[in-house]
């Protein structure tokens, strides 16, 4: 896949409205996972894993099978309505177990 990018709103292509790593403790958060391929039709899965602090504590995990052909955009997204709690979190994503990209972001 070619890059994960951060923000708290996606348009209706699901493209990230504001890029940002930096975001508020109400906020929604989405990862927006872009995909590549040459050729034909392509299948994979996308593993999404969310966590928090030095420990590296998981937050939330999903997995979300793909099927595209050229370019794909697949959005993930976590909420916490009683609030995130400050700190630094990451999110790791995964294709087919294999390759992996990790973001970070902090919530203040």
């Amino acid at each position: 896949f070619e890059n994960i990018e951060l923000g708290s709103g996606i348009g209706s292509d699901l493209s990230v409205l504001t890029p940002t790593t930096s975001f508020r403790s109400i906020d929604t958060i989405y990862a927006v996972v872009t995909t590549a391929t040459s050729g034909g039709e392509t299948t994979g899965v996308l593993r999404v894993r969310w966590s928090y602090g030095e420990d590296d504590q998981t937050v939330h995990e999903e997995v979300k099978p793909l099927r595209f052909s050229g370019n794909g955009v697949t959005a993930f997204r976590i909420s916490k309505p009683d609030g995130w709690p400050q700190g630094d979190y990451r999110v790791q994503v995964t294709l087919d177990d294999r390759e992996t990209k990790t973001r970070t972001f902090s919530v203040r």
